[in-house]
């Protein structure tokens, strides 16, 4: 086995115990493999190379492998690896043209929520009155942010 093999071996075992603590805790197979994978280039450097050159890349390793923890727990790593994107956009529906007293007629049933359109708008509301069928008149009771509440209105003869 090549020294290359061995270095391979020892890196790819730092890297997985990293993975193994950092990104993927709890998955125990990865720092099983990077411990094996570490472990296993060592000993093949002292099966292979002998005493002094097992005794080199224990040594070389460890500090490699502390130096890459070190800077792995360091918070500027994490931030160039993180995504600081926002986003803009708004959920839910425009509803500041609507006031209190303001009429619309349901588009669906209201079951307590469903659609009811003013004027050119078809918006999601809340009936707390109860159930409201489909084709009836209601009336705007209370707008608070995006929500609105309505109840439906009764019909004069």
């Amino acid at each position: 086995m090549s020294w290359i093999l061995i270095i391979l071996f020892i890196l790819v075992g730092i890297v997985l115990m990293i993975l193994e603590v950092l990104v993927l805790p709890g998955h125990v197979v990865f720092g099983l493999l990077g411990f094996v994978s570490f472990v296993f280039g060592i000993v093949e450097s002292y099966l292979i190379y002998g005493n002094l050159a097992g005794n080199i890349t224990l040594f070389s390793s460890f500090v490699l492998a502390i130096v890459c923890i070190i800077l792995s727990l360091r918070g500027r790593t994490w931030r160039r690896a993180g995504l600081y994107s926002s986003i803009d956009g708004k959920a839910g529906q425009e509803v500041s043209s609507l006031q209190k007293g303001d009429k619309g007629i349901t588009v669906g049933r209201l079951a307590p929520m469903g659609k009811v359109r003013f004027q050119d708008k078809v918006l999601e509301v809340k009936s707390d009155y109860g159930f409201v069928d489909s084709n009836c008149t209601v009336e705007v009771v209370k707008v608070q942010g995006n929500k609105v509440l309505v109840k439906p209105c009764v019909e004069e003869n």
